[in-house]
């Protein structure tokens, strides 16, 4: 009986050393998803900027286009 309660004890460190690491990756992983994360939504500002400074120039571009063909 003292043997089974033994290998249960040895099962159970076990197990709870496996959920901690884990538990550790999760932690880790979360960390680098939540920077990937960070750096995705700040690559979508700058281009949301680059979009728009495109468009204005475009249409700076046509104005001028007008312009000269109409003087």
């Amino acid at each position: 009986m003292n043997k089974t309660f033994e290998n249960l004890k040895n099962y159970i460190n076990e197990a709870d050393t496996r959920i901690s690491e884990l538990l550790d990756l999760y932690i880790e992983k979360s960390a680098e998803l939540e920077k990937a994360n960070q750096l995705t939504e700040d690559l979508s500002k700058k281009l949301l900027m680059i979009e728009n400074t495109n468009r204005e120039a475009k249409k700076e571009i046509e104005s001028l286009i007008y312009y000269v063909k109409n003087n």
